[in-house]
């Protein structure tokens, strides 16, 4: 072997053991208090970044929960017909019209939140109807039956119709399952806004008139539209 790498390990090896011996000489130098209370420092520090990262993950899980469970913008939902309680025949998720809109009012007729939101829907239904064009289209869809939701509407004096789902898988693909919503759809059955929870006038009402309201661009490539809401809520046609 070379003198000069037998040298280098030699040294290299020493050097080691110096350090070995330094560190069993730190440690003993510390004493065992010291050594328990470094020792407890750094297991909580453990826990502590261990929490952390499980709260992390809580947060990851309800996120995707809350994705799956509620509608949002972009989701595609299927048309499907249904009877109001009424009587009257509705495509609820279509429209031959591009530019149609549809806004939909879930609820149930047991649930508080949505009976505190039906003034607020009211005066949206109301303001709408204003339009007069026949392009926006106010519907309720009730999760209960048809003698409980014919009461409810009743009792409640509700203009705008009401209908169910036909079934239980339409009911799960609009994630109806947290009540009340309010949803908008367009003409082809997506989603452009959708809001889970009490209404209120405010800035997430305004976001529903926006929604509502919107027209795409026309094909000759001019600007698009958009309706305006005056300050008593009212909206008026093309500025």
């Amino acid at each position: 072997m070379d003198m000069r790498k037998l040298s280098a390990a030699v040294a290299r090896l020493a050097l080691d053991g110096d350090r070995k011996d330094s560190c069993h000489g730190l440690m003993l130098s510390l004493g065992p208090q010291r050594l328990r209370s470094i020792g407890l420092f750094a297991s909580c520090a453990l826990v502590v970044g261990l929490s952390l990262r499980l709260i992390a993950l809580n947060q990851a899980y309800a996120t995707l929960r809350m994705r799956f469970d509620q509608p949002h913008a972009g989701d595609a939902v299927p048309a499907f017909h249904a009877t109001s309680v009424s009587g009257d025949t509705f495509t609820v998720g279509e429209n031959a019209d591009i530019g149609a809109r549809q806004v939909l009012f879930v609820l149930t007729t047991t649930c508080a939140y949505c009976k505190a939101t039906l003034p607020v829907w009211a005066k949206l239904a109301d303001s709408l109807v204003q339009l007069n064009d026949g392009r926006i289209r106010v519907i309720a869809i009730s999760l209960d039956s048809l003698a409980q939701s014919r009461r409810y509407v009743a009792d409640h004096r509700i203009r705008y119709p009401m209908v169910m789902f036909p079934n239980e898988r339409l009911r799960r693909v609009y994630r109806a399952r947290s009540v009340p919503q309010t949803v908008v759809v367009d003409a082809e059955g997506v989603v452009l806004y959708a809001h889970v929870g009490q209404l209120r006038v405010g800035p997430t009402l305004d976001s529903v008139y926006h929604a509502a309201t919107w027209l795409p661009p026309p094909a000759s490539g001019g600007p698009s539209v958009l309706m305006r809401r005056d300050t008593a809520g009212a909206i008026q046609g093309p500025q």
